[in-house]
């Protein structure tokens, strides 16, 4: 059964127990991430989902049995098999830690070959959960990105932005310019064909606004006024207040 793209998190406290396992399953594609503790474990589970734990019993602080029992109140965690990997030897460890809720257990020193046998066990009915949602039920969801209007065409506008954007998807523009003639409540969607990427990398996409008027359009399209320089404004004001001289005249 391959193994590849599987996540095993390693708790244990020792660093050099935590490499070699990580050596060994990373050789057969396994993704592992260490925690050094019961503590860091649980704060790793906020971002990561593993499919499988393998966990140390005698560590400082909380042990391979608290994490047992705390791990049956953790969504992360509850389904998730976990193998011990202990150097404790004594029936009452190995039954109280089957009892709590361990998979499997693993006698330290060990082996590659009988830690791959255990892995492989435990992991040849997980895989990653999926669900395909019908057409009619896709779920809506929104994101916020950084784009510019480069052009304004007949019945929209052209924009710029970082990432290619769905065809016939709405989409919805905030700028001072549009919100100064009306248009941030109008109905924003992306035509019915795909982004271009451009040569910077970037996506070039065609917005049509929905019930836009020609009167509008032409407001977007007429270039704004330059403001007159606070120096050329003076020098104007100063030379309609004179009179053109004639010649021999005397100021």
């Amino acid at each position: 059964m391959a193994l590849k793209n599987k996540l095993v998190m390693v708790i244990d406290d020792d660093p050099d127990i935590r490499t070699l396992i990580r050596k060994i399953l990373e050789n057969l594609g396994v993704t592992v991430i260490e925690a050094e503790g019961v503590e860091q474990a649980f704060v790793l589970a906020a971002s990561h989902a593993p499919h499988l734990v393998i966990v140390d019993l005698q560590m400082p602080g909380k042990n391979g049995f608290d994490f047992l029992e705390q791990r049956r109140h953790t969504a992360t965690f509850v389904k998730v098999p976990v193998l011990v990997a202990s150097s404790l030897r004594a029936k009452e460890s190995i039954y109280r830690a089957i009892a709590l809720g361990a998979s499997d257990y693993l006698l330290k020193p060990f082996n590659a070959s009988m830690l791959i046998q255990k892995v492989r066990k435990l992991l040849k009915d997980i895989d990653f959960k999926t669900y395909v949602f019908p057409k009619n039920e896709l779920p809506r969801s929104s994101f916020s990105v950084g784009a510019e209007v480069t052009k304004v065409l007949d019945t929209g506008l052209m924009i710029e932005s970082p990432i290619k954007v769905a065809e016939a998807s709405p989409v919805q523009l905030r700028s001072e310019k549009l919100k100064e003639h009306g248009l941030s409540t109008y109905f924003f969607q992306t035509q019915n064909e795909p982004s271009v990427r451009g040569v910077t990398g970037r996506y070039f996409s065609r917005v049509n606004v929905i019930g836009l008027n020609e009167s509008i359009i032409k407001k977007l399209r007429k270039p704004k006024a330059p403001t007159p320089a606070a120096g050329a404004q003076e020098s104007r004001h100063s030379n309609d207040s004179q009179s053109p001289k004639k010649p021999g005249e005397q100021s």
